[in-house]
C-alpha cells in the first residue's frame, strides 16, 4: 500500500459526495463565472419505512481567491428529497473576473454545509475550485475560449527510495521543476495520481489529462470487447471521475493506455459522462492503426470516447499530412506520447515544434516521459547507483527500458530539459532589422501579458560580452506582437570574428515557483556584421625536419612532431619538449551507443542501428594497411599518414587519409579524407579519436552550450564561450553511453595549467572530452562501474559528423539530415600549442 488510507466517522446524515464546478460563459459572450454545486447526502440510518424522517437544509458559500465572500445559497430539501436519489443541486453566476488557467491559476473555494431542520450543522466540505471553461471550438481544443499549446510530459509517480510512494516534497519538487522548463501540462500515464498531486496543479497551474488505470496491452484488441471484462472498465473510469472532478486541472479524462477501443469503453465513456459533462475524453487507441480497430488515423473514427487526434510517436511530418488532410475530422492534433526521453534523447524535438506552430489544431502532446525509475542501490564497496531491471535478481524484466525520463530517478534535469525549455518558451522574438536594432516580440502565452518579465540584451564577440543594455519595458498583450529598438552600436571587430546578439526575458518578481530573475526565455542572432580590424600576424619560425633510427621529426618553434615512416603512423606530439599526446589521431566511427540507437541488453535489434553497426563490426575496428610519407613544401612540412580499416569480420573498408601540414606558425593543419564503403548502413559518427597525457583537465569552447547538444538537439544552447574541466561535461546517464558533446563548435582548448591545446575547425565541428573511451561505456551497465575505469589521460572526439540522438528507443529514429550517411567526407582542423 504506497497510498494514504484513512477512516473517518460521520453523523447519521452526511455530506456523501459534493461536485462543485467553476465554468465561464464563453458562448454567452458574458464571460460570467458559472458556479454549479451538486450534493449528494448519505445516512447511517434508512430514511423512511421505520427510520427517521426529517427536513434538512444545505447551503453554498463561495469565497474568491481573496477570501471575500462573493455568493451564499442555500437549498431546503424536505424528507420526500429520498425520491430524487438524495441529491440537490445549486446554480447561479458570478461576475467575479478572477479566471483559472495554468498562467493564472486563480482558486475559488465552496464551503457546503448540511443542516438539520433545527439549524445545527451535521456536516461540512470545502472545495478548492478554479473557474474555466474547457471546449472544442473551430477544431481546437481552447480553455476560456482561446486555443492554447499544450506543453506536455507523461508523468508516473516515482521515487528513487520510496518508490511508488509520492510525499508531497517530490510532487512539489515535479512542479516546481515543471513550471521553471515551461511545461504547462501532464497526463498521468496510466493510473490516477496521488490526490495531494491534483492540489498542486490546481495551485500552481498545471493542466492534467487524468487517466483512468486500464491496461491491456497484450490483451489490446480482445478486453476492451469482452463483456466480462465491462464492469472492471466501467469502475475505474467512475471512481477517478467522482474521486477528481471537483479539480479544475483536470481537462480531460483518458480512458487508459493501450487498451485498444470497444463496447467496454462506450460504457466506460457513457458512465464518466453521466457523472461529468464539463470535460472532454481521450483514448489513443479508437484511432490506432495495425491493431484491429477498424479506423483510419484520423478519419471515419467513432469518437464515442475520443476527443483528440491523439497518437503515438508518428514522425512530425505526418503533423503536415494531418492538416493537408481534406477528411480532418474537426478534432485537434495532441500528440497522447512523443519523443521517447530515454538516455541521450529527444533529437528532433525542433521539427514537432516547427510543425506544431504552423498549423492551427495542432496543439503539442506529451514527451515520454519524466523521470528516470531507477532505485538507488549501494554496491559492495559502498558505491551508490541507480539500479533498474535485473538488478534484483528477477529474471524477467526489461532492463533499463523504464529509464526513459527527462530527469534523473533524484530529479536533476537532462540536458534535453533545455532544449524543451527553449522550444516552448512564452515568448518568441524575430528579427525586423539586426543592423539597426529592431526586433519583434510576441507574447506566445494565452492570457497574460508580458509585463511580469523584464528583458535585456548582449552582444559578443567570439563569445566575449562587449556591450550590455535593457530591453524597454513591455506589455505585450496575450498572443499580439510589438516591436522594440534596442539601438545597438556595431562592436569593434577582428577580420573572421563573429558578433552575436542574444535576448534574454526574466521573471521580474517572484513567483510561487521561481526566484525572481528566473529566465524563462530567450533568443540569439548572429550579427550582420564583418570584421575588418586585421588580425595580429602570427609569429613565423623555420621547419626542420631531422631523421634519427627510423623516425622522422619535424620540429617549429615549440612543437615537435615524429612520423615513423617504415609503421605508418604518428609515434609523438610534443610541445616545449613534452609529449602532449597519449594517443594519436585516428579515425572514429563508432560510438558507446545511445539508448536511441538500440537497447543494449536487448537481443532482438538487429534491425536498429546498434544492431546493423555490431553486425558490421564497427565497435571493434580493424586496420589492414598503413602508410607515411614526408614532403616538404616552400615552408611548410606535410606529412600524410594513410590506413585502411574495416569492421571486425566484415569487408567492407573505411580509407582515411591524414594530411598533416606543419606551417610555419607552430601549428598543424589536419585535412582529413574519409571514404567509406557505400554499401555500409548509416553510420555513428565520421571524425577522429586521440588522447591527452594526464593532466589535460580544463576545457574551453566556442560553440553551442554549455550543456551536452547534438545537431538534433541543440536549439536549447546559445552559441557562446564557455569553460570547466573534463568531468563536468561529463552525462551520468543511468545507463553510461555517448554523452556530452558540443556542436557548431568554432574551436576549443584544453590545458593542464602549463600548456594547452587549440582545435580550431574550418568552419565547424562538435567535439567532447571526457576520461573515458567508447569502449569504457559501452562495456558499462551503471555509472558507478566507471569509477574503476576512469583514465588519468583526456579522451578527445573530434566530430565532423556525429549521428544525432533522434528518439528511436520507442519512437521514430534520427531523421534522415542528421544521419551520417556512408560515402567520402573531407574536413579540416588546426591545431595548435599555447602557454597557459
Amino acid at each position: 500500500i504506497f497510498r494514504d488510507v484513512y477512516l473517518y466517522s460521520t453523523a447519521d446524515a452526511y455530506l456523501q459526495d459534493v461536485f462543485a464546478n467553476g465554468d465561464v460563459d464563453i458562448d454567452g459572450g458574458t464571460g460570467d463565472g458559472l458556479l454549479s454545486v451538486d450534493v449528494s447526502l448519505g445516512f447511517a440510518l434508512e430514511q423512511g419505512g421505520n427510520g427517521p424522517q426529517t427536513d434538512f437544509r444545505v447551503d453554498v458559500e463561495l469565497f474568491d481567491p481573496a477570501g471575500t465572500s462573493v455568493f451564499q445559497g442555500g437549498v431546503p430539501v424536505d424528507h420526500s428529497f429520498r425520491l430524487s436519489g438524495y441529491r440537490c443541486s445549486i446554480e447561479d453566476r458570478i461576475a467575479d473576473g478572477a479566471r483559472w488557467s495554468a498562467e493564472c491559476p486563480a482558486r475559488h473555494t465552496v464551503v457546503v454545509s448540511l443542516l438539520d431542520a433545527r439549524g445545527q450543522v451535521l456536516d461540512v466540505r470545502a472545495v478548492k475550485i478554479g473557474f474555466r471553461n474547457i471546449a472544442l471550438r473551430e477544431g481546437t481544443l481552447q480553455i476560456n475560449g482561446r486555443a492554447i499549446m499544450v506543453r506536455g510530459v507523461n508523468r508516473h509517480e516515482h521515487d528513487d527510495t520510496l518508490g511508488r510512494v509520492a510525499t508531497r516534497e517530490m510532487m512539489l519538487k515535479d512542479i516546481l521543476l515543471l513550471k521553471q522548463f515551461n511545461f504547462n501540462a501532464v497526463r498521468t500515464s496510466h493510473y490516477p495520481d496521488c490526490e495531494g498531486w491534483y492540489d498542486l496543479c490546481d495551485e500552481y497551474g498545471i493542466y492534467i489529462l487524468d487517466e483512468a488505470n486500464i491496461e491491456t496491452h497484450a490483451n489490446y484488441p480482445t478486453l476492451c470487447r469482452d463483456p466480462r471484462w465491462k464492469q472492471q472498465f466501467v469502475e475505474r473510469g467512475r471512481r477517478m471521475v467522482l474521486r477528481d472532478r471537483n479539480h479544475p486541472c483536470v481537462f480531460a479524462w483518458s480512458l487508459g493506455n493501450e487498451s485498444g477501443y470497444g463496447e467496454n469503453h462506450d460504457a466506460m465513456t457513457a458512465a464518466m459522462r453521466a457523472l461529468d459533462e464539463t470535460r472532454l475524453f481521450h483514448n489513443e487507441g479508437e484511432l490506432k492503426p495495425g491493431w484491429r480497430q477498424g479506423c483510419s488515423l484520423w478519419s471515419e473514427g467513432r469518437r464515442v470516447g475520443n476527443d483528440f487526434i491523439n497518437p503515438m510517436y508518428p514522425p512530425p511530418a505526418q503533423v503536415d499530412e494531418w492538416a493537408a488532410a481534406e477528411d480532418r475530422d474537426g478534432r485537434p492534433f495532441i500528440y497522447c506520447e512523443y519523443a521517447h526521453a530515454m538516455g541521450n534523447s529527444c533529437g528532433g524535438l525542433n521539427e514537432y515544434w516547427d510543425a506544431f506552430e504552423a498549423h492551427k489544431g495542432a496543439q503539442g502532446g506529451f514527451i515520454w516521459e519524466w523521470v528516470d525509475h531507477g532505485i538507488r542501490k549501494t554496491d559492495d564497496q559502498g558505491r551508490e547507483y541507480w539500479a533498474y531491471g535485473g538488478d534484483f535478481g528477477e529474471t524477467i524484466h526489461d532492463a533499463n527500458f523504464c529509464c526513459d525520463g527527462m530527469i534523473w530517478p533524484d530529479r536533476t534535469p537532462h540536458p534535453c530539459m533545455y532544449e524543451f525549455k527553449k522550444l516552448a518558451q512564452p515568448v518568441g522574438v524575430d528579427a525586423i532589422d539586426l543592423a539597426a536594432g529592431r526586433l519583434l516580440v510576441t507574447n506566445k502565452q494565452f492570457f497574460t501579458s508580458l509585463s511580469w518579465l523584464e528583458g535585456t540584451w548582449e552582444l559578443a564577440v567570439d563569445g566575449a560580452v562587449v556591450s550590455r543594455g535593457n530591453l524597454p519595458p513591455l506589455a505585450t498583450p496575450a498572443g499580439a506582437s510589438e516591436e522594440v529598438a534596442l539601438g545597438l552600436t556595431p562592436p569593434e571587430q577582428q577580420e573572421g570574428q563573429e558578433c552575436h546578439l542574444l535576448i534574454r526575458f526574466r521573471v521580474r518578481e517572484a513567483t510561487p515557483w521561481c526566484d525572481a530573475g528566473h529566465e524563462l526565455a530567450w533568443e540569439q542572432f548572429a550579427m550582420p556584421w564583418a570584421g575588418s580590424m586585421a588580425r595580429p600576424a602570427a609569429p613565423v619560425a623555420e621547419v626542420t625536419v631531422t631523421e634519427s633510427a627510423g623516425v622522422t621529426r619535424i620540429s617549429c618553434a615549440t612543437l615537435d612532431l615524429d612520423v615513423d615512416t617504415k609503421q605508418g603512423v604518428l609515434t609523438n606530439v610534443c610541445v616545449n619538449g613534452s609529449s602532449v599526446l597519449a594517443r594519436m589521431p585516428e579515425l572514429c566511427i563508432w560510438r558507446a551507443n545511445t539508448d536511441n540507437d538500440g537497447i543494449r541488453a536487448w537481443s532482438g535489434q538487429g534491425r536498429k542501428p546498434l544492431g546493423q553497426w555490431r553486425e558490421e563490426g564497427l565497435n571493434e575496428k580493424q586496420t589492414l594497411t598503413r602508410s607515411a610519407t614526408v614532403s616538404r613544401e616552400g615552408e611548410n612540412v606535410t606529412v600524410t599518414l594513410t590506413a585502411v580499416h574495416t569492421g571486425k569480420g566484415s569487408d567492407k573498408t573505411f580509407v582515411h587519409a591524414q594530411t598533416l601540414s606543419v606551417l610555419s606558425t607552430g601549428a598543424i593543419r589536419v585535412d582529413n579524407v574519409v571514404e567509406c564503403d557505400t554499401t555500409l548502413p548509416s553510420l555513428p559518427r565520421i571524425g577522429v579519436e586521440l588522447q591527452t597525457v594526464p593532466d589535460f583537465e580544463a576545457v574551453a569552447w566556442f560553440g553551442r552550450g554549455p550543456h551536452e547538444n547534438h545537431i538534433d538537439r541543440n536549439a536549447g544552447t546559445p552559441v557562446g564561450h564557455y569553460e570547466g574541466t573534463v568531468d563536468e561535461q561529463f552525462v551520468d546517464y543511468v545507463l553510461p553511453q555517448e554523452n556530452g558533446s558540443k556542436s557548431d563548435v568554432r574551436w576549443f582548448t584544453v590545458d593542464n595549467g602549463n600548456v594547452g591545446l587549440k582545435f580550431t575547425a574550418e568552419p565547424r565541428f562538435e567535439f567532447s572530452v571526457r576520461h573515458f573511451t567508447d569502449e569504457d561505456l559501452y562495456r558499462s551497465a551503471h555509472t558507478h562501474e566507471l569509477e574503476d575505469k576512469r583514465r588519468p589521460e583526456t579522451v578527445i572526439h573530434i566530430d565532423h559528423k556525429q549521428r544525432g540522438v533522434g528518439t528511436g528507443s520507442c519512437g521514430p529514429q534520427t531523421f534522415d539530415p542528421y544521419c551520417v550517411a556512408p560515402g567520402t567526407y573531407r574536413f579540416t582542423y588546426t591545431l595548435s600549442a599555447f602557454n597557459v
